[in-house]
């Protein structure tokens, strides 16, 4: 249990029994382990080559309103919740991989197009790869961006890393504390 000056913020329900708990617990798991799998299974399968630079930035744009969208939504489910804790942990696992996946999309996406345009040629695999070591901060260096646009594309990725990380935690903890709020308020009336 993790307490604040505002009160408990995750702890037992005491209107659920162990079992019942363990059944939420279950299904705010499977529901975003789900949509992970259906999303990696989906960058794995779908066509990713022969697009030009200006479709790239169209797939960088259509990875971030997805994102976006999906947060807003998840927001939206948070605040409606009766246990906006666990929603919030669920909406954070369906939000990441939107966002993770969608980077490696685009940077294996363009390095098909244009293998200049990293250190070496990026399988979906390794485009994954250095879409998490940027967004871990980790750089190990050994697949670097080499051109002005691949570095204007990973720079845009990590100032995105900035907000999702920075801000967007801020937001989700305000909107499960909002939440659970809500959800006192309804109990105590």
């Amino acid at each position: 249990m993790i307490a604040n000056s505002g009160g408990v913020v995750f702890g037992p329900d005491a209107q659920l029994t162990p079992k019942q708990r363990r059944a939420l617990i279950r299904r705010a798991l499977l529901r975003p382990t789900l949509t992970a799998g259906l999303l990696l299974l989906m960058y794995s399968v779908v066509p990713l080559t022969d697009y030009d630079k200006r479709r790239d930035w169209i797939l960088l744009v259509v990875v971030l309103v997805a994102f976006g969208l999906v947060v807003y939504w998840q927001i939206n489910r948070i605040l409606d919740s009766d246990r906006p804790v666990l929603q919030g942990l669920e909406a954070l696992a369906a939000a990441m991989p939107i966002y993770l996946l969608g980077f490696s999309a685009l940077y294996f996406e363009m390095a098909a197009g244009d293998p200049d345009l990293f250190s070496e040629p990026l399988s979906r695999t390794a485009a994954v790869y250095f879409t998490v070591t940027v967004f871990a901060t980790v750089g190990f260096g050994d697949i670097t961006p080499t051109t002005d646009l691949s570095r204007a594309i990973v720079t845009g990725q990590i100032m995105c890393n900035l907000f999702v990380i920075g801000l967007g935690g801020r937001v989700l903890y305000g909107v499960v504390r909002h939440g659970l709020d809500r959800k006192n308020a309804r109990t105590s009336d």
